[in-house]
């Protein structure tokens, strides 16, 4: 499996162990193995579920450390994948 399969199959497990309010990190490779698609769909589960996930990711330039928040309302412009039917 990729690493983006491997968290698809343990986010169900991370949201359960936080519990609604709960904080959890994932590898930057994880987040970065994954497609629009399922970027998105890890967003829904965490906003659906109350849950806060934090990883990292490279940006195209290289330079700048940001925090970025990503919600199902902004989905589309951090990943691709549209927004509100997410």
């Amino acid at each position: 499996l990729s690493k983006g399969q491997k968290l698809a199959y343990t986010l169900p497990i991370a949201i359960n162990a936080v519990g609604r309010g709960g904080v959890f990190t994932f590898p930057q490779e994880s987040w970065e193995g994954l497609d629009g698609v399922n970027r998105a769909m890890v967003v829904r589960m965490c906003c659906e579920h109350g849950v806060i996930a934090v990883t990292g990711e490279c940006d195209e330039e290289g330079g700048n450390l940001r925090a970025e928040v990503i919600t199902t309302e902004n989905i589309q412009e951090s990943t691709g994948a549209a927004g509100g039917d997410v």
